[in-house]
């Protein structure tokens, strides 16, 4: 069983908020890449970006040193290491804005730990899916019919794509807005198809 990255990431903060002496200079926590995604693997970083009013060195050793006091603690060692959890957990400190780079991972996969997450992107998100020729043929006619919509006894049905607004670009491929994303992917998993996921603005 995979150990629950999210529950030990919040349990890491939890830790650092109650023993921070400078709890009121944090404006929010967010927890991104591949672990808030639930694709982390053994060798996967679990990615966390504390946003701070301020810059400040002092802060910043101090919130480092609180990490390793937790991984020190006796929670992780008889509890979080015996789960499983042995990924490094990197935490970056300073202003959301500053850090042009990982907007697009924090606006799209982040989850907030802590405070409110107010960081946007200009344009609009959205998700392509792009996928082989599925077989054996039975299945490949359920997943049409699921996200294209079909025809049964002269009554329409649409599919998710037409519900969400989505588009088809070719065979194999359709791109909906970000916020529909996970409704169609639920599609791919619940039959079992192999697909790769591009997150892209549109402006």
């Amino acid at each position: 069983m995979k150990p629950n990255l999210l529950a030990y990431a919040l349990d890491t903060v939890s830790f650092i908020l109650e023993k921070t002496a400078h709890r009121e200079k944090i404006k929010q926590i967010i927890l991104f890449g591949s672990a808030a995604r639930e694709e982390a693997g053994p060798e996967s970083d679990i990615d966390i970006f504390i946003d701070v009013i301020k810059e400040n060195k002092a802060l910043e050793k101090e919130l480092l040193n609180l990490l390793e006091r937790f991984n020190r603690s006796v929670k992780y060692q008889n509890y979080w290491k015996l789960q499983g959890v042995e990924q490094e957990l990197k935490i970056t400190i300073g202003k959301v804005d500053s850090w042009k780079e990982l907007l697009p991972s924090l606006v799209t996969d982040g989850i907030v730990l802590y405070g409110k997450f107010t960081a946007s992107l200009e344009g609009e998100h959205q998700t392509i899916f792009v996928w082989e020729n599925i077989t054996p043929n039975a299945k490949r006619v359920a997943v049409n019919k699921k996200l294209f919509g079909h025809t049964h006894r002269k009554k329409y049905y649409p599919g998710l794509l037409e519900l969400y607004q989505g588009q088809r670009l070719g065979k194999g491929c359709i791109v909906v807005d970000l916020a529909h994303a996970k409704l169609l992917h639920q599609v791919f998993k619940k039959y079992k198809i192999s697909v790769k996921i591009k997150k892209v603005i549109a402006y």
